[in-house]
């Protein structure tokens, strides 16, 4: 997700069948248009790339998932918008992880859910379509066609609501896809894609626990290590350190300090966060997560540099059109100069990129060619991007 460099990125650690209840500014939940729902389950889609799958597989692995795995769907589906689509899929393809869990989430909604049919939407993608009808086992290899028929010592791993039912086949599961192995040379895989068409409250007595989990409730949420701590945004406590006043004036860099945040006070390194998550987070409480936006500026390290912190070059898109300072426009041969080694050697440029080096003083320069920025120190003799070797390799399948 940090590849998505987004300043509306939020990515937390929290179990998913306990994901807590988030609010609005005018205290209405906080729901979701698109879920991905992907599922923990025994793999045994990924026999061909796990091969020793095989010396513990049987066909009553799944039972032990189903519960967990339907949990985590009735969660997903709670905090579902009206109309939002979520997506649940697995890398198994055992009908009791899959098109079983699926029922059961349709039956429990009383119509406030329906598959959606995607088999004309990916051409030249080959899978079969979900199963009505299925056959329940247990770890030993017995098959049960009822649950009368499953023994006292195997009902905590069986239970009623696996076995398909007539209700089942009118259920539409054939709009779910399998993807096996075969079909497609890669492994396989289960997906189904649900609409919530309205609001609904499930009759099941399991579905409605844990229907409202607050943020915050240490009976229901684990915290692991989470790293970041967005109460300042809510608090509306500056967080930003003396250093970043003489950056901003340096790079003529126009952006609001109440959309930046740090890890602690001791960091250096700033991240964009957008309105909209901003507003999460003045809204719910103490809030942590992995990530929140995405990385800007990090400290800067070399002692003969003119500030202390530069520019995370994989998101410098985003700032492009607020920094009026230190930008210097390149042509395509001297942008190639610059992405082909680590470092360049001054004489490698252009006398016109020379010269308005010169101009613009030795130090830290932003490049410029066509959409695309490159942070760089310069000295007398060579110019170092701040950029990757894949950024590199990329940068360059683009001029060649």
């Amino acid at each position: 997700m940090k590849l998505f460099s987004s300043p509306c990125i939020l990515i937390t650690n929290f179990k998913g069948q306990s994901f807590p209840s988030l609010q609005n500014k005018d205290g209405s939940p906080l729901l979701y248009d698109r879920i991905v729902c992907d599922v923990p389950c025994s793999g045994d889609g990924t026999i061909r790339k796990n091969p020793n799958i095989w010396n513990n597989w049987n066909p009553g692995r799944g039972n032990h998932r189903y519960f967990l795995q339907l949990k985590i769907a009735r969660r997903g589906v709670q905090l579902l918008k009206e109309g939002g689509l979520m997506a649940y899929s697995s890398c198994a393809i055992n009908q009791i992880e899959n098109e079983c869990v699926i029922a059961q989430l349709l039956e429990e909604s009383n119509g406030g859910l329906e598959l959606v049919d995607m088999r004309d939407k990916f051409k030249g993608l080959n899978f079969l379509p979900g199963l009505d009808d299925w056959c329940v086992f247990d770890t030993q290899m017995n098959q049960y066609k009822d649950y009368s028929q499953v023994p006292e010592n195997r009902r905590s791993q069986i239970c009623p609501e696996m076995f398909p039912t007539e209700k089942t086949k009118t259920l539409k599961l054939d709009r779910s896809m399998r993807f096996l192995p075969h079909l497609n040379d890669d492994g396989g895989f289960f997906v189904a894609i649900l609409r919530k068409t309205r609001h609904y409250e499930s009759k099941s007595a399991a579905a409605k626990i844990s229907c409202d989990i607050p943020l915050g409730d240490s009976t229901k949420i684990e915290n692991h290590n989470l790293k970041f701590n967005l109460t300042h945004l809510r608090d509306k406590k500056p967080v930003l350190s003396e250093s970043f006043g003489g950056f901003k004036q340096f790079y003529g860099l126009n952006v609001s300090e109440e959309n930046l945040l740090r890890w602690s006070d001791c960091e250096e390194s700033l991240y964009l966060v957008s309105d909209g998550l901003k507003s999460v987070a003045e809204h719910n409480g103490h809030i942590q997560a992995t990530l929140a936006g995405c990385k800007m500026v990090e400290k800067e390290y070399r002692n003969s540099a003119k500030t202390k912190l530069r520019f995370v070059s994989n998101n410098l898109h985003l700032l492009s059109e607020r920094i009026s300072k230190r930008i210097l426009t390149v042509d395509r041969k001297d942008f190639r100069a610059l992405v082909s080694s680590k470092p360049v050697a001054m004489e490698s440029l252009s006398t016109e990129t020379i010269g308005r080096i010169k101009d613009l003083d030795y130090g830290e320069i932003l490049f410029r060619y066509e959409d695309i920025l490159i942070p760089t120190f310069v000295s007398r003799q060579k110019v170092e991007a701040y950029i990757s070797n894949s950024a590199c390799e990329s940068f360059k399948l683009l001029v060649d």
